[in-house]
């Protein structure tokens, strides 16, 4: 699964509402903002990824896969 918790539990609910198509459209989105947290982490060097992921938001911001919040993390720290 792309998310935790409640996030999580309503992904698999509205997922399971879905036809196939509107589904594997829905997951693939998923994916790629699963994709897009992780790129906007490698581009940060190894200072500023310590810092990000002990700042008090990352953890949420990893289990919604929230980029901009990522981004607005990584630009305090840099």
């Amino acid at each position: 699964m792309y998310f935790e918790g409640n996030l999580g539990n309503l992904f698999a609910v509205l997922t399971s509402l879905c036809d196939s198509e509107t589904k594997n459209q829905v997951e693939s989105s998923a994916e790629n903002l699963g994709n897009l947290f992780a790129v906007l982490k490698s581009l940060c060097d190894s200072e500023t990824k310590n810092q990000v992921e002990s700042s008090a938001e990352y953890k949420t911001l990893e289990k919604t896969l929230d980029s901009m919040g990522l981004l607005s993390v990584i630009k305090i720290q840099a």
